[in-house]
């Protein structure tokens, strides 16, 4: 059994990773002795384990006087949960979550913004993954595509509307609150023609 990318349902971005630093977090000042920590809070799984090789492992093994360390979460609303229940005296730095739970966050006064003042390299970010409002910008786009199975279906799906003549019990979908199942479910309505 073969399975393929076939169709991307949508080329633009469909979500994204918000990058923000959290208010009133930091373990030490940058200019004591101690080794400071900076603790960042992000999806478990195959992300914690991709982003630290990728990323905070090679940070660390650069620095002497900084530390990141990763704290792992099943999905944004978990973390805007953890996030909310340490807002008077905060554990976590950085988050790494899905846009649109960053917004709420945002509007919650939970994150600080972000400057070129602060973070310098905010100006490398491409205008997509700049938040207008200056908090943390985008990191990462996700794209939802569709797998189909080869030797199964005999006509590649060309658009949404072929997958609601797939045979019974043969499409598979992110379902809300997955970021991809809200995505699917207005693009879905779009194509029946309800206006979400």
């Amino acid at each position: 059994m073969s399975f393929k990318t076939k169709i991307g349902v949508s080329s633009i971005a469909i979500s994204a990773l918000a990058l923000t630093a959290c208010s009133g977090a930091g373990a030490a000042e940058l200019g004591s002795s101690e080794v400071v920590e900076i603790r960042v809070l992000g999806y478990a799984a195959l992300f914690e384990d991709q982003y630290t090789t990728a990323v905070i492992d090679k940070f660390n093994e650069s620095q002497n006087g900084i530390m990141v360390s990763f704290v792992p979460a099943q999905n944004s609303a978990e973390m805007l949960g953890k996030l909310r229940s340490e807002a008077s005296n905060p554990t976590i730095d950085v988050a790494i979550l899905d846009a649109s739970v960053a917004h709420t966050g945002n509007k919650e006064g939970l994150f600080a913004k972000v400057s070129e003042e602060t973070v310098p390299n905010i100006a490398n970010v491409v205008e997509l993954g700049q938040n207008a409002d200056g908090y943390g910008p985008a990191v990462t786009f996700d794209n939802l595509v569709v797998l189909y199975n080869t030797s199964a279906v005999s006509k590649a799906p060309a658009g949404i509307a072929d997958l609601w003549d797939a045979p019974e019990n043969s499409v598979s979908i992110p379902a809300p609150p997955d970021i991809q199942g809200h995505t699917l479910t207005i693009l879905t309505a779009n194509n029946l023609g309800v206006d979400y």
